[in-house]
């Protein structure tokens, strides 16, 4: 397949046949992408009040597990792009400050290392003037600057806009079943799991948390539980502690 700039008419013809949001990704890095040796891409778009991944290429199953729903209470590069309708680049030298790269520091420190990651990339999907998505993207170069570049992200970003919009790409519904079966590892925690936290921050035990609740105390170990695995952590008041710092329980 041609790349870079001459692969865009390709692509976009592919794209216009509704392609299932695997095989696109694929062809956005291996046609139009390709010049920027992408070593993971990732599409996730606007659901629930959430980021959705609905397609990935390039990360292990674990990392796709446990980015696969990103809630908007949790301070990400991505919902800062999002929020700003602004390509966010960084390279090797800068450091992720966002509260969720600290979370999982040693895990990206390992995956930048091992995928000789060079760049990163979080490019806005817009259609007509709303963010829908996010496009996600490691590269193993220096992200060049300049208009080429920036016309073959932006024709992208909006390919996939026009993509994810369409019913026919079935965009939504792919999101909604990623958002329904979310894991144990993700932090898009139910509004049952954070109630349960406050109450461990108030120091109360199993049983008072499930008769405050009215329900069982196995079902409060299970909301526990799946937290735990989520922070990272095997003791309740620590997964408390981490949930308010990511900003996980602040009052809706």
């Amino acid at each position: 397949m041609t790349s870079g700039l001459g692969a865009l008419p390709q692509f976009l013809r592919f794209l216009s046949m509704f392609p299932p949001a695997d095989g696109l990704l694929s062809a956005a890095a291996g046609g139009p992408l390709a010049p920027f040796h992408l070593r993971t891409a990732q599409i996730w778009v606007m659901h629930e009040n959430a980021l959705v991944s609905i397609a990935a290429i390039g990360h292990t199953p674990d990392a796709a597990e446990r980015y696969s729903v990103l809630p908007p209470e949790i301070d990400t590069q991505l919902w800062r792009a999002v929020r700003s309708n602004q390509v966010m680049i960084t390279g090797e030298s800068d450091r992720d400050d966002s509260a969720f790269a600290t979370v999982d520091e040693a895990y990206w420190t390992s995956v930048l290392r091992r995928l000789e990651v060079v760049s990163v990339v979080r490019a806005p999907i817009a259609w007509q003037g709303e963010v829908v998505g996010i496009l996600g993207l490691m590269a193993g170069r220096a992200w060049p600057r300049g208009d080429a570049s920036d016309g073959i992200l932006s024709a992208v970003t909006s390919a996939l806009g026009l993509w994810i919009t369409n019913p026919l790409s079935h965009a939504q519904e792919r999101a909604a079943a990623t958002y329904a079966s979310r894991g144990a590892r993700s932090l898009a925690f139910t509004t049952r799991q954070r109630d349960v936290l406050r109450m461990v921050e108030d120091g109360m035990a199993n049983a008072a948390i499930a008769s405050a609740l009215q329900v069982s105390e196995s079902s409060v170990k299970q909301d526990l539980q799946r937290a735990m695995q989520a922070l990272s952590t095997s003791d309740r008041h620590a997964a408390a502690t981490s949930a308010r710092a990511l900003g996980l329980l602040m009052e809706p």
